[in-house]
């Protein structure tokens, strides 16, 4: 039995597929395409990237533009929630939420994002644009298991209570996306990556420009945990003691 790797990179679409021996790369295609995400909902594949959505139903062999309903064609990330095949979560730059339920055939906006991004200004040290949403983490079990929380760079946490529906700040996130304040038990704006932990909607990670923040109440507030630019962090699902996590002294550009 073969399982298949789907990988989305600078330079296009991979498909990598193992039947008990060595990775083999079996498809290079979109390769004058820089993507930035991919997501696989039962039979559909969905890549992103500066012009909006690819879909294919053949595993990459040949693709598709789907843009019904994407107003915000750069895709910073893409998830398809566990649980709900037809639900896709899609995150744009400048800051923008998009949800299709018919597996990358459309796509509806969240308004009150857009709201939120503009009423706070929020924004980009590397781009003109008004902030990204840069990732997704979704509930697996837990009281709350339609609670989603969304990364806004540079702007903060977003929570949704019913399965992504609508969109809020976390209690613990004021929207602001100024950093040199004092953020109390709020968490730092500038939000790369979310996980939550497996079983317990209300334990999330947050890896920011200020450091690794814990939350033990879904968001209402926060502890920095590790006080360093923190780009990543991973939770493995088989054991929730084992994190991966990204830290740096700073950020550059050659």
């Amino acid at each position: 039995m073969q399982t298949f790797l789907y990988i989305a990179t600078a330079a296009g679409f991979f498909l990598a597929a193992h039947s008990g021996g060595d990775w083999e790369i079996v498809r290079h295609t979109l390769v004058d395409q820089a993507l930035t995400s991919v997501v696989v909902a039962e039979e559909v594949v969905l890549v992103g990237g500066r012009d909006g959505i690819r879909r294919s139903t053949d595993r990459g062999d040949t693709w598709k533009a789907v843009d019904k309903g994407l107003t915000i064609p750069y895709v910073r990330w893409m998830i398809a929630v566990r649980g709900r095949p037809a639900a896709i979560l899609v995150g744009t730059e400048p800051a923008g939420i998009f949800v299709s339920l018919d597996r990358g055939l459309t796509f509806d906006a969240r308004p009150e994002v857009m709201a939120l991004r503009d009423r706070h200004g929020w924004r980009l040290p590397y781009s003109p644009e008004a902030g990204c949403i840069r990732g997704f983490a979704v509930v697996d079990g837990g009281s709350h298991p339609a609670r989603f929380y969304a990364a806004a760079e540079v702007g903060g946490v977003l929570v949704s209570d019913d399965g992504g529906g609508r969109w809020r700040m976390a209690a613990g996130s004021d929207g602001d996306p100024d950093f040199y304040r004092d953020l109390g038990t709020g968490v730092h704006p500038d939000v790369h990556s979310l996980v939550v932990f497996p079983g317990n909607s209300d334990l999330v990670l947050a890896a920011t420009g200020g450091g690794l923040y814990r939350s033990d109440d879904g968001g209402q507030s926060w502890r920095n945990i590790y006080p360093s630019y923190m780009r990543a962090v991973w939770i493995d699902p088989a054991d929730d003691q084992h994190l991966v996590a990204s830290p740096a002294d700073g950020v550059a550009r050659i």
